[in-house]
């Protein structure tokens, strides 16, 4: 009885009468916890106040659900304390505790037999670098907000960390809290034209770091607007040139301003860009009103004559401080009109007889018109006798042509050919008639073949000097329609750039063009002569034929028949045809199919096939002969295979 009430007494004994038994060095601190550094070594000593507590029974445990810690990383420092050394870790989470069996206190007063702390985790601050300020145009003045960036690093702190910017100029000094990588420094007014210290600072429990300062003349952050008013001017007298006017953004007060230029044909999205010289000094004078501003003015040259141009200027201090200014809005001006430049595109088709020589003019714009053509300007001429013509220009065509004919008895005839717009006329084209005893060689083993949907035709060069350049020229056998174009005298492949349709078959001629001089009673003219034509016949792309013949049983004999059929249109047979297969099948009791297989057939072709037994069909199969007839042929006999 007596112990029982000696527990009692000791369970109802006021809570003034316990004490704090166990505590851990360091200790917390405050709300966010004592400050460790991720990865690092971390030593935690449990100290007991109570002496019948002792440092063997501590051990240690973190978390929520109480993880124990190895012993190995306990260290006894005597009877009443022990320590733990940790590698924190970011799994720590909740109290690190430093515990007592409560066994081992139940014959005490204290008030716990657990104590714990919290750990703030996280790495110290990395230093920012390459800290950037910029103060940008506010109307007509720079505004007084500096907008500062900087790189605050890769790692993560973690914990609460703090991030101020300082701005120290005229003796005074200026901050201002930021974010983790920027913040805005809200002055009175701008510092124009002083020096300025600049620099951030960066701060948490594990320690604090400030950035290089920036040393700068004010005049580096300014940003101004790009120039307003851009207008760009052509002049008829200068065709490749334009002139470009704009209005400065800021007045000279503030900032004296340098310029660059970049300029691009319309539709195209390569820029050149050209600085603007600096302009001699000027006397400076405030205009009437702010708005108002100087205007400046460039030309540019080496342009393209009647090319559309979109022009974009943009600007910045001319001590080349501080950044360039967004490019001004896109101003669009056209240069006039130049004379040609280049010769047009000559070629021509002519048909020779004993009576009269007929040519066919074919005509393309030259390659620099520098303008819109408005004709053509031809003169023909047959020993030295001119006649001359005018051919209006038809742009809604790829080429135009022009007929003449020439008298029999001609000797030396030739066309010369300039293109006319607005500003003039371009040099002279001319090619000479080709008229018989006059031919020159023709180019070696011309061939076409299909490539990465293109019809590309090689061919080997004439041993032939004076050659100048080549015609390429091709027509549709399905309706007739006809293009060129011209290589260069060194090529010998090129692809046909046209638009060519598959499953359509092509004549493509190559034309060697050749330089000859003629001479005459006052002078010696000087032309280009075609050579003579080499034509193949090919396809872009071919594939089966639309239709199938359907035979005809002309004739029967004992043991042959006569078979005919229509050639297949050209338009359907989408290739070339590189054989028939005729199929035929027995009517006898035992009923058998046979195929034979015949070369490629020419117009009008005619066969009988003969029958045989089944015995002796291998020696029928070799025994086989092709027998071609023309239909112009009057005496036309019928073949047997």
């Amino acid at each position: 009885m007596a112990i029982f009430l000696w527990l009692l007494s000791v369970l109802l004994l006021p809570s003034v009468h316990a004490w704090k038994c166990i505590e851990i060095v360091p200790d917390s601190g405050n709300k966010f916890g004592y400050p460790v550094e991720l990865g690092k070594e971390f030593t935690a000593t449990c100290i007991l106040h109570h002496k019948d507590l002792k440092a063997e029974n501590i051990y240690w445990t973190y978390g929520l659900k109480s993880v124990s810690l190895p012993k190995e990383y306990y260290r006894r420092i005597n009877e009443s304390a022990g320590s733990i050394t940790v590698n924190v870790t970011e799994d720590m989470m909740g109290f690190f505790k430093c515990v007592i069996p409560s066994e081992n206190t139940f014959y005490t007063n204290c008030s716990s037999n657990t104590y714990g702390i919290l750990l703030d985790k996280g790495y110290p601050p990395e230093k920012p670098t390459d800290v950037k300020c910029q103060a940008v145009q506010d109307g007509a003045k720079i505004s007084s907000n500096v907008t500062c960036h900087w790189n605050p690093g890769t790692r993560d702190p973690i914990m609460h960390t703090k991030y101020t910017l300082y701005m120290e100029y005229s003796g005074k000094v200026y901050n201002r809290s930021a974010t983790k990588s920027h913040a805005t420094m809200a002055l009175e007014i701008f510092p124009h034209h002083l020096d300025l210290k600049i620099w951030v600072e960066v701060e948490n429990r594990l320690g604090k770091v400030t950035s290089d300062p920036l040393m700068q003349e004010s005049e580096n952050l300014i940003k101004t607007d790009p120039p307003s008013k851009v207008k760009v001017t052509s002049e008829n007298v200068f065709p490749m040139s334009l002139l470009i006017q704009w209005t400065e953004s800021i007045h000279q007060t503030y900032v004296v301003l340098k310029y660059n230029i970049r300029y691009c044909e319309k539709g195209s999205h390569t820029w050149t860009e050209i600085k603007v010289p600096r302009l001699p000094p000027r006397v400076i004078k405030v205009p009437q009103e702010d708005t108002k501003g100087y205007m400046d003015s460039f030309r540019l040259q080496a342009l393209k004559p009647y090319t559309k141009y979109v022009v974009q200027v943009r600007c910045k201090s001319n001590k080349d401080l501080g950044y360039w200014s967004d490019w001004s809005r896109n101003a669009t001006a056209s240069t006039p009109e130049d004379r040609p430049y280049t010769k047009p595109v000559l070629w021509m088709k002519a048909r020779l007889d004993d009576a009269q020589r007929t040519v066919q003019l074919l005509l393309k714009k030259p390659v620099v018109a520098n303008g819109k053509i408005l004709h053509y300007e031809i003169s023909v001429v047959e020993d030295g006798k001119s006649t001359k013509s005018s051919l209006p220009f038809d742009d809604k065509e790829p080429f135009q042509r022009f007929n003449f004919t020439l008298q029999r008895q001609c000797v030396v005839a030739y066309v010369n050919v300039t293109a006319k717009n607005s500003a003039g006329e371009s040099p002279p084209a001319n090619m000479a008639v080709l008229l018989k005893g006059q031919e020159l060689p023709a180019v070696d083993s011309p061939f076409a073949f299909a490539q990465d949907d293109l019809l590309w035709v090689e061919w080997s060069a004439p041993k032939e000097d004076g050659l100048v350049e080549y015609v390429l020229e091709w027509v549709s056998l399905v309706d007739g329609e006809l293009n060129w174009q011209k290589e260069p005298r060194n090529a010998t492949k090129a692809y046909l750039k046209g638009n060519l349709q598959s499953f359509v078959p092509y004549n493509v001629t190559v034309v060697p063009i050749y330089h000859r001089g003629w001479r005459s009673s006052t002078k010696v003219i000087h032309l280009t002569l075609p050579g003579n034509l080499n034509t193949i016949t090919a396809y872009l792309k071919e594939g089966p034929p639309e239709v199938v013949p359907e035979p005809s049983l002309v004739k029967t004999w004992k043991n042959s028949a006569q078979l005919v059929w229509p050639e297949i249109p050209l338009e359907k047979q989408r290739g070339f045809i590189t054989n028939y297969t005729i199929v035929y099948e027995a009517t006898a009791r035992d009923s058998i199919k046979k195929y034979f297989e015949l070369e490629p057939l020419a117009r009008g072709k005619s066969w009988v096939l003969e029958g045989s037994t089944v015995d002796n069909m291998d020696t029928v199969k070799d025994s086989f002969q092709q027998l071609i007839f023309l239909l112009e042929d009057k005496d036309q006999e019928t073949g047997r295979i």
